[in-house]
């Protein structure tokens, strides 16, 4: 580890959780002097001493049983739902005396209700990318299902647009990352932290976008999720990912793509009417949120224009002002009046695909695009940022990848320490990059096919958790191709067991510090 990397890390534990041994490490990150050294003592004085606060953050790897299951009892685990259990009687007590519930909220609730005791999980089930993890169990069952659907799509959106563009967040917070129709896994999530229900627990719950494509269940897993909308406005956000736009999830490329998945459940016509409905919806999502304005989520990254903004844009969010040395401003660009947050504000709804992929001229129009987009460079691509700021991404087209120094001015512009974003499969679900201030999470373990984990994150008391599936390699299709990009399908004419060291979780650990390569550059 480096000397830096030293200095940016207070304290470190390992501990064992489940089957693991040594791959899971609590990390204290703090850039507060005093919250490094608790016990150095301070002077007596009678009155408060006003200091700005420091987030300082712990993440913690805790792997789960892909059943739920816990096979030793951990502290951590119970700190992540011991908020639930300690209020669960208090807000029990007042569940019955809540109001009436609306017309809208009901068919959500309807909806809810038939995914939980008619569309069930199939014995045997084995990961797979084709394969349906839940089947309907009746075909009057899954006939109301999609007639409750239609009827919820109006209050649907009504909900999302009461949402700011950029939502801002107290803790405590879940946040998942995609899920790309993987129902199996969302309902795990579900089992493991929220089963008493959304209303029950004190926590929001973050979602950062692409909810569809590729998986077996978009439409359930869509339907899931606006119903928990409908039902819950100030509790479930859901963020817009790359795949909620028809030109994606349209790409019949995704084998299934959402046009596909929608046709299926539906019928070929009205398949196509909701497909373009639900998009209709999809429409109206947020681009971001804050959480207790220090930790800024999307489903991208840094966009490009960073570089455009000084520092007498920022000192108007209370910002504190930006490095001594500016970065290099895009020629014949004038220095925006507004703060970056507030431009990303601006952005106006419906967002379609054309005014995130048309015709762009200059930076601030790749601004949505980069938000859902970018990724983070790898310490290869770092070299070609151009000094840590921005580079080609291999996805082609118009997509960058963000350096060092463009996630630092990111920071520096906005007032946040840490971003957690999505968009890319890790092997472990998370992966951290720029000296741990940026975090993917992904929450559809055996992507495509592939052995990778799924991730939740708990931001809560000033910490940031995590917890990750364990992946079994039994239990996955295994496949001899290198990479995974955008429109192939993810098949190989032959498929063997992969060998790779990083599929094999049992035997490697997690580097928290490392800023290492997502694996095999995966890209969804």
């Amino acid at each position: 580890m480096s000397k830096r990397s030293r200095e940016s890390l207070s304290r470190t534990d390992t501990i064992a959780l489940g089957s693991q041994d040594g791959d899971d490490a609590e990390v204290i990150i703090s850039s507060d002097e005093e919250a490094r050294s608790p016990s150095r003592k301070r002077p007596r004085t009678n009155e408060v001493q006003a200091s700005p606060m420091t987030y300082a953050t712990t993440t913690v790897m805790r792997q789960l049983d892909e059943d739920g299951s816990e096979a030793q009892s951990v502290p951590m685990v119970s700190n992540m739902r011991a908020a639930s259990m300690a209020t669960r009687q208090v807000l029990q007590s007042g569940h019955n005396n809540r109001i009436k519930t609306t017309p809208e909220q009901k068919i959500a609730r309807e909806i809810l209700t038939l995914l939980k005791h008619e569309f069930l999980p199939v014995e045997d089930f084995s990961y797979g990318k084709k394969e349906a993890s839940h089947l309907w169990q009746s075909k009057t069952a899954s006939r109301k299902f999609r007639s409750k659907l239609q009827a919820m799509l109006e209050a649907s959106k009504e909900a999302l647009k009461a949402d700011p563009m950029v939502l801002e967040l107290p803790s405590p917070c879940y946040v998942l990352g995609d899920l790309h129709g993987n129902y199996k896994d969302l309902q795990f999530f579900s089992r493991s932290f929220w089963q008493m229900g959304v209303d029950l627990s004190p926590a929001r719950f973050v979602f950062l976008g692409d909810y569809v494509d590729r998986g077996p269940h978009s439409v359930e897993t869509t339907a899931y999720l606006l119903a928990l909308k409908v039902l819950h406005p100030d509790r479930v956000f859901l963020l817009r990912g790359n795949h909620e736009f028809a030109e994606s999830n349209g790409d019949t490329n995704y084998n299934p793509c959402f046009k596909d998945s929608c046709q299926q459940v539906f019928g070929p016509k009205i398949g196509i009417k909701m497909w373009e409905a639900l998009n209709g919806v999809f429409e109206w999502m947020p681009i971001a949120a804050t959480i207790d304005k220090k930790i800024f989520c999307c489903h991208g990254g840094v966009p490009r224009c960073v570089k455009n903004f000084s520092s007498s844009s920022s000192s108007s969010s209370g910002v504190s002002s930006p490095s001594k040395k500016a970065p290099p401003k895009s020629p014949g660009k004038k220095t925006p009046e507004v703060s970056l947050l507030d431009t990303i504000k601006g952005l106006k709804r419906p967002m379609t695909d054309d005014s995130v992929q048309g015709h762009l001229e200059d930076d601030q129009d790749y601004l949505a695009l980069d938000l859902l987009w970018a990724d983070p460079a790898t310490p290869q691509e770092e070299k070609i940022t151009k000094g840590g700021w921005f580079g080609p991404n291999e996805r082609g087209d118009d997509v960058i990848v963000f350096g060092f120094n463009a996630a630092k001015r990111f920071f520096e512009l906005t007032g946040c320490t840490h971003m957690i974003r999505a968009h890319q499969p890790p092997t472990h679900g998370i992966e951290y990059c720029k000296r741990a201030s940026i975090m993917t999470v992904f929450s559809s373990s055996h992507y495509c096919g592939r052995f990778n984990s799924a991730a939740i994150v708990l931001v809560s008391e000033g910490r940031i958790r995590v917890a990750t599936t364990v992946t079994s390699r039994s239990a996955a299709l295994t496949r001899t191709s290198s990479s995974i990009r955008e429109g192939d399908d993810g098949e190989d004419d032959d498929e063997d067991e992969d060998e790779d060291e990083d599929a094999d979780q049992d035997d490697e650990e997690v580097d928290l510090d490392a800023e290492e390569d997502f694996d095999e550059e995966v890209y969804v």
